[in-house]
């Protein structure tokens, strides 16, 4: 099996060479003929009597790449676990068989943004799933955040679980904490109701010969658009509430420490302002009269405070009003309306409309107001004995000082190393490197490519960079020094 990868246009491929060459089956009709939320989109060429599949991979990240920059958390975990469970439960729709999946982390495909998982499905593969599944887990135990328990417990009891024999995936969700059953039954009744107003019955469609059920639109244009547009609404919207989920636990914990810290620190201001005060006032005759009154308030307090922190540990919000909130954010959800956004989210968003953000060296950030975007003085940035400068085109774009490698260039804030705000620029668009004294560029399945000495970089290409030479990350550019 050759892997290779190509650019055409704007789109990037992951391109997969069976070794057998005449192969054919109904499931390389069935993916070419469907949109299959949870795979990479399929699509065939053949050349010379020998069959390529061609897996779209634009702007999405290869796991591997994602953990080599960052540590995986327990909402992360969660997602990763869900998408996969999703994905082989529609899988079952098509007919399709869970050991075809190539289970690998360099070939599990994520977005940034709120870790949608895309699987990678090759016909005729014959692979074992369970075995795959399990070292699949053995190499994410080994890149979780050991600060996050939550994570490290739920990463180690995944494996453990997948070391027994004839376990499911059912097993291995109900250890994320997520209720297969009550899901999936909410999951059905959201699917009714949007079908009965946008879709009508199944219906038999026929492609190459064969016939296939496909749920097909009034409007035959939208007939590949409009499902899948539902599908990944639908898992996007189930890794917010993961992410969300999370985030307010992260949040709830943090209140908590709070609220304790300002508990001792008030125990602690009375227990010695009380003594310092009656000394100042009446010397030490006053602290040895009036000792029983200062215990007493230190230990009213010391009760006060307790009471308090027991509340708080029990405090918990009314349900009528936590259901209403849930059906707001559902709603807001299927429409497409926008959310204020999290702390958790800092890590996947865009640059905020009410800012003006000017990426600079590291993760360093200069922030102006809308009103003053229109000019702006930028100083001579110090640079770093024995680094290295993209030096900018661009008015406005300040010079990116290398001082560091690996360097990530995109508009992915927590991710990227220099954060690019250009709607043509991709979330993880390109990578600086060295090898020696030598430096390279690599593109990172870029959507508007990078060019190198006026030449255009295929997915995942690496090319050297020289001294003096044009570099352009989509179409803004920089001279190499």
């Amino acid at each position: 099996m050759e892997i290779t990868y190509k650019r055409e246009l704007k789109h990037n491929y992951l391109i997969i060479t069976p070794e057998e060459a005449f192969y054919d089956s109904y499931e390389i009709r069935m993916l070419a003929s469907n949109c299959i939320e949870g795979l990479l989109k399929f699509h065939v060429k053949q050349v010379d009597n020998r069959k390529s599949y061609y897996y779209e991979i634009t702007s999405r990240q290869p796991l591997t790449r994602i953990l080599e920059y960052q540590s995986l958390g327990a909402e992360h975990l969660r997602c990763l676990i869900t998408g996969i469970v999703r994905t082989l439960e529609r899988m079952e729709t098509y007919l399709l068989q869970e050991g075809q999946i190539l289970l690998e982390p360099e070939y599990i495909y994520v977005e940034p943004e709120y870790f949608s998982v895309y699987l990678c499905l090759i016909p005729g593969r014959q692979g074992g799933f369970p075995e795959e599944m399990t070292a699949l887990l053995q190499y994410l135990l080994g890149k979780v955040n050991h600060q996050d328990k939550e994570c490290v417990v739920m990463a180690y009891g995944l494996y453990q679980e997948s070391l027994k024999e004839n376990y499911g995936m059912a097993d291995l969700l109900r250890l994320t904490g997520l209720d297969q059953a009550a899901d999936r039954r909410s999951r059905q009744g959201e699917e009714w109701s949007t079908e009965e107003n946008n879709w009508q019955d199944v219906e038999m469609e026929e492609s190459g010969g064969d016939e296939f059920l496909r749920p097909v639109n009034r409007r035959k244009m939208e007939t590949r658009s409009e499902p899948e547009w539902k599908e990944h609404g639908k898992i996007v919207s189930e890794n917010k509430k993961i992410l969300q989920a999370g985030n307010e636990k992260r949040e709830e914990r943090r209140m908590k420490k709070k609220t304790l810290f300002q508990n001792i620190l008030t125990l602690c201001t009375i227990l010695a302002g009380g003594p310092v005060l009656c000394w100042l006032l009446y010397g030490g005759r006053g602290v040895k009269h009036y000792w029983p009154i200062l215990a007493g308030v230190d230990v009213l307090t010391a009760l006060c405070l307790a009471v308090r922190t027991i509340a708080f540990g029990l405090h918990e919000e009314n349900p009528e009003e936590r259901h209403f909130f849930e059906r707001e954010h559902k709603n807001r959800d299927r429409y497409g309306d926008t959310e204020k956004r999290h702390e958790w989210q800092m890590v996947f968003q865009e640059e905020p409309e009410t800012n003006c953000d000017i990426p600079v060296s590291g993760n360093q950030e200069v922030k102006i107001r809308n009103e003053e975007c229109n000019t702006v003085l930028l100083t001579e940035q110090e640079q770093p004995a024995n680094a290295r400068c993209f030096r900018s085109l661009e008015p406005g774009v300040p010079d990116i000082i290398i001082s560091y490698v690996p360097f990530l260039i995109g508009k992915q804030e927590g991710l990227a190393d220099y954060v690019l705000s250009r709607d043509t620029v991709s979330r993880l668009h390109a990578k600086i490197d060295r090898e020696g004294e030598e430096y390279r560029i690599t593109d990172l399945n870029s959507t508007n490519g990078t060019m190198v000495g006026g030449r255009l970089l295929e997915t995942n290409e690496t090319a050297p960079l020289l001294p003096g030479e044009e570099v352009y990350i989509a179409n803004v550019g920089f001279i190499f020094t």
